[in-house]
């Protein structure tokens, strides 16, 4: 009897340590989200905080709080998007992308599914003032997006081997970016795609930071051996110019967003984070830097400009 009695409590002893390690490596997966997203959402942002607590904040145009949603469990590799006036999670769920929108209590309502075998979802999303998006690559190397404001699903490309895939706003439009060994191409879609497929004027082997696109042209951040370089690169492909972005260190992360006719970009420095504005002529006028603890968070709608970013902890916004 004794030794069932062992047994048992070795048992309860394992699971209970199982469990345990199950919780542990969910919560360290749900933190492999970027820690600090922003999007937007009617008529203001929202912004994915994955610090502990786990959260979205909401706020308005003017980068004022309007609450914040504290979230249990967040799911890996997670995305802010505005679908309409409601905020919603965008995450790659097995072999599908789930979309789903969360409620005020912190629970995510009933998402829907797209895909067939999903491979991975691509860098970043489309978010601004007219729609959104999130792009995935399928098993078979095709790449699809998913936009709205009412979700649908478009596929965009041949089934070739794609070592990198992108997606971003470009105002009305939304802008495709891959690269097929070191070709990079470009594809806009409304609710259709372009025919056309333009072959993108840069170092297609050099590392892709991020992109950001306006109407007309999209800028693309590639690291280099001793920093950061920006091309403006018109939807055509054609390159306008390309430069390196001041003080960006070697290593550190950017983040990039349409502004309107121009193109903020967020990097670290050797000192405090940065933020610039790129326009068709070249320049790079800074226009913030200041206290942050991780880089901040952009997201621009209806002219106004959110720079979001934490400082000792507390949530601190800028808008332009």
């Amino acid at each position: 009897m004794l030794w069932r009695q062992t047994a048992f409590a070795a048992l309860v002893l394992i699971v209970s340590v199982v469990a345990s390690v199950v919780a542990s490596v969910w919560l360290r997966v749900g933190r492999d989200a970027p820690p600090f997203q922003a999007a937007v959402i009617g008529d203001g942002f929202a912004v994915l905080d994955g610090f502990d607590p786990l959260r979205v904040h909401r706020l308005d145009d003017r980068g004022g709080s309007r609450g914040s949603v504290v979230i249990d469990q967040l799911p890996a590799e997670a995305r802010v998007v505005g679908v309409g006036g409601e905020i919603a999670l965008v995450w790659q769920d097995g072999r599908k992308v789930a979309i789903a929108e969360l409620a005020d209590d912190g629970q995510l309502g009933t998402p829907q599914r797209f895909g067939t075998r999903v491979k991975r979802v691509c860098e970043g999303t489309a978010t601004n003032e007219h729609r959104f998006g999130v792009a995935y690559l399928e098993s078979d190397d095709t790449m699809w997006f998913v936009n709205g404001p009412s979700t649908s699903e478009l596929a965009v490309t041949t089934p070739r081997e794609k070592t990198y895939c992108a997606i971003a706003s470009a105002e009305r439009k939304i802008a495709l970016v891959w690269r097929e060994a070191n070709r990079v191409e470009l594809n806009l879609c409304g609710k259709r795609c372009s025919s056309r497929v333009s072959k993108v004027a840069i170092d297609g082997a050099l590392p892709i930071l991020g992109i950001a696109c306006t109407r007309d042209a999209c800028v693309f951040a590639q690291r280099v051996d001793r920093g950061v370089r920006l091309s403006w690169v018109k939807h055509s492909g054609k390159r306008v110019w390309h430069k390196p972005l001041p003080d960006a260190t070697p290593d550190g992360r950017v983040s990039l967003v349409a502004a309107a006719e121009r193109i903020a970009i967020a990097y670290e420095t050797s000192g405090e984070p940065a933020v610039r504005l790129a326009d068709r002529h070249g320049a790079l006028d800074a226009i913030w830097q200041g206290p942050a603890d991780q880089l901040p968070a952009l997201a621009s709608a209806n002219g106004k400009l959110l720079i979001a970013r934490k400082v000792d902890g507390a949530l601190v916004t800028t808008v332009r």
